[in-house]
């Protein structure tokens, strides 16, 4: 009475996943630049059976961002599947993540800054190496700072940098030495100083050139000593002016003439 009619149905079959496993990144420092490197040797995971699959391609693989930090990913493109089986899977291309870390930079003073005593400072000058892909001191996250030591008086000082910092840099600071040297000063025996045949002579004077920053004959670390040559008859003596000395100063001397004239 009854006769059997098989069902017919329909269905799709999708394609199936395969990914990419056997790579894993490598930790670099940073250079600004994206490009990234893997180790190990890729293969294909999930093809079915003896199904005809290979992997092929040649990869490319690219940092997301180029600066420093932990567990940054990689994203390949590149890898492709062939054989005759490959059209009923679909490939995933690989993603890892490694560490960026920072690079080394290093702001070293200039050396040989200096100044004479009294003088005004210079700018105090330094130098960056390390940079790296075209960055520079305008991209720092903190700007270099640079002091030195406080002190006016002739000596080294201590020039040290600072301040700066960068996410992508481990920075060191390097110091250097900055310099006063002395002023030049000159003691001057007065011309045209003299006495009479006979008389007594007169208070030998100088005078003083090149004192700075408020300082006076008082202010040496020895005071001048003048006099003139021996003899009384009438002729010329030449005054010497010497004894000075101060640690700010480089001191010279200039002489001149005593005459004494003849008596009436």
């Amino acid at each position: 009475k009854y006769s059997l009619i098989q069902p017919s149905l329909s269905a799709d079959i999708t394609s199936k996943a395969l990914s990419i496993v056997g790579v894993s990144g490598v930790d670099k420092v940073y250079d600004g630049m994206t490009g990234a490197s893997v180790s190990g040797s890729a293969s294909l995971s999930g093809v079915v059976g003896d199904d005809d699959v290979s992997l092929d391609g040649s990869a490319v693989f690219s940092f997301a961002s180029a600066n420093v930090g932990t567990g940054v990913t990689v994203n390949a493109i590149g890898y492709t599947i062939s054989g005759s089986d490959s059209a009923n899977y679909t490939l995933t291309q690989p993603t890892v993540s490694v560490d960026i870390t920072p690079a080394a930079l290093t702001v070293t003073v200039d050396s040989g800054q200096s100044k004479v005593y009294g003088a005004t400072d210079p700018t105090l000058t330094y130098d960056i190496s390390g940079f790296v892909n075209g960055d520079d001191e305008a991209g720092l996250d903190s700007a270099v700072s640079i002091a030195r030591a406080a002190g006016e008086a002739v000596g080294g000082y201590t020039v040290t940098p600072s301040g700066a910092a960068d996410g992508n840099y481990t920075i060191s600071f390097v110091t250097s030495e900055f310099s006063i040297a002395p002023a030049a000063l000159t003691v001057t025996a007065d011309a045209g100083q003299s006495k009479v045949y006979g008389a007594t002579d007169p208070t030998l004077a100088f005078s003083m050139t090149g004192f700075v920053n408020g300082d006076t004959a008082a202010s040496l670390g020895s005071a001048v000593s003048i006099a003139r040559a021996a003899g009384e008859a009438v002729g010329g003596y030449t005054i010497t002016p010497s004894g000075a000395a101060d640690s700010n100063y480089t001191i010279s001397f200039v002489t001149s003439e005593f005459s004494i004239a003849p008596a009436a």
